[in-house]
């Protein structure tokens, strides 16, 4: 403690009390306000004891010195026993950190003695905290800078780069002072940043405290990463000074994921297309059967056609083995074409299929060989279930809804089957596979589209595939239910 006073009574007795009471407090005396503040220059001093007029020594200058150089340094003031509390009020506005009038009852001493006590063992313990968290702040600035496979830094709450790690450089390919500064959008596609992706995904941070992204990402060689990315709201006392955000680049994951997916769509596109080929296959065998049994050889046609929609089925699954089991880019496809080809594939007679007026110049963009798999084997289940007499019908939906229905009169789907008939397996009929209408849902679903089951006006199925988008424009008919 630096006692500043001369050599009065009540200064002397101050000192005396303070060595000989105050326990761990060491004080050191000083004349003037020159002395005081080059014991302060000096530094390791804890706490200021100044008398308001003593030796020429004005306090409240001191004070004000003081405040300027060191703000948080407990300042004690000791006013004379004469002055008013006006010298108080102005202490305690340029900053003292405790008022004491002089007097000479020596219960005065100890309340000083107490007051300097408490007074420097809060600053100690408030420099400790202080010391504490800058030493784990600079202890968790090593953790960070340390993180080589996650880039890990602050954005301020515009999303402006403040920092920036190690893992950072790794991982998108800039130096410190190259990218601090610069808005994080830098990372994203440019047609990410056109859609307003860096932007939401901050607004959305804000909103929910926190936002999880993945995506493509761009390094600062212009070369694209899968990233995996967290977004964390900063708040101080309630209000957004910024985010943290953590990056890491998922792009061996992303592509095994990938790979795996594709491998798995190219399983059930070569299980459809095997499960398909029987159709054909079964259309050619009993016109050959008949063709040998009756001597005309015209079934022979229908023969010749199933077999080379068989080869057609044969050259896609190829072209998929090639292409990694990609769909082929969708095309305009006559839709009526597709349905009249699907129910001759799937050995309908011409005579029992009926197509609205409504699907006339309907055009739909489609793959097409998925499409013909689609209606075969909708044509097929209606054949499976109905027999081979069975009538189907085939139109676009009414009202406002955008697809097409595809209804038999056959004897319809049990009560409380009709979602379960699209899973893999489910079927009835001791020969059937339950893998027709399973297929049919995953080509919609492909396309965008979604396809359920219900019960057609006669009682019997009815599919309806919704979704679909007609180039004519046309999305509606007024004809009948079926």
């Amino acid at each position: 403690m630096v006692h500043v006073g001369g050599g009065d009574g009540f200064a002397e007795s101050v000192r005396e009390f303070l060595r000989e009471r105050a326990d761990g407090v060491s004080v050191v005396a000083v004349a003037d306000a020159a002395a005081a503040l080059a014991e302060l220059e000096e530094g390791d001093v804890d706490c200021v004891v100044s008398g308001h007029r003593s030796a020429g020594t004005d306090g409240l200058d001191l004070l004000r010195r003081v405040r300027d150089r060191w703000p948080d340094l407990p300042f004690i003031l000791v006013s004379g026993a004469d002055e008013d509390d006006a010298v108080a009020l102005e202490a305690i506005g340029l900053g003292a950190t405790d008022y004491l009038r002089e007097t000479s009852d020596a219960t005065q001493y100890a309340l000083l003695a107490n007051r300097i006590r408490n007074l420097v063992a809060h600053e100690r313990a408030e420099a400790a905290v202080e010391l504490t968290a800058r030493r784990t702040e600079a202890q968790f600035k090593l953790l960070v800078d340390s993180v080589e496979d996650y880039a890990i830094f602050l954005l301020d709450e515009e999303g402006y780069i403040r920092t920036w790690n190690r893992g950072a450089e790794n991982i998108k390919g800039y130096e410190r002072e190259e990218v601090v500064g610069e808005h994080f959008s830098v990372f994203y596609r440019e047609e990410d940043v056109e859609a307003g992706v860096p932007e939401r995904n901050l607004r959305d941070a804000a909103e929910h405290d926190q936002v999880q992204d993945e995506g493509w990402r761009v390094r600062a060689d212009g070369s694209e990463f899968w990233a995996d990315v967290t977004i964390t709201a900063l708040r101080h006392d309630g209000e957004l000074v910024g985010y943290a955000k953590v990056t890491r680049d998922n792009t061996a994951a992303h592509q095994e994921r990938m790979l795996l997916e594709q491998n798995e769509q190219l399983r059930h596109l070569i299980t459809s297309i095997s499960h398909d080929l029987k159709n054909p296959l079964n259309v050619a065998e009993g016109n050959v059967e008949l063709a040998a049994d009756t001597g005309d050889l015209s079934y022979l046609d229908e023969s010749r056609r199933a077999l080379d929609r068989v080869n057609e089925l044969l050259s896609y699954l190829t072209n998929l083995a090639k292409e990694g089991g990609r769909l082929t880019d969708p095309v305009p496809v006559d839709l009526r074409e597709v349905v009249e080809a699907s129910w001759v594939t799937a050995g309908g007679d011409r005579e029992r299929l009926s197509v609205d007026a409504s699907l006339d110049h309907a055009v739909v963009t489609a793959d097409r060989h998925q499409l013909r798999q689609l209606f075969e084997n909708l044509f097929a289940n209606a054949h499976c279930h109905g027999g081979p007499d069975v009538r189907v019908r085939v139109g676009r939906l009414e009202g406002g809804d955008t697809g097409v229905f595809v209804a038999d009169d056959g004897p319809g789907i049990p009560e409380g089957e009709h979602e379960a008939v699209f899973e893999i397996g489910h079927t009835h009929q001791p020969d059937g596979t339950g893998f027709g209408l399973a297929i049919c849902e995953q080509i919609a679903e492909t396309h965008g589209w979604c396809i359920g089951a219900t019960d057609a006006r006669d009682g019997g199925a009815r599919f309806e595939l919704r979704g679909m988008t007609f180039e004519d424009g046309r999305a509606t008919t007024t004809g009948e239910r079926a």
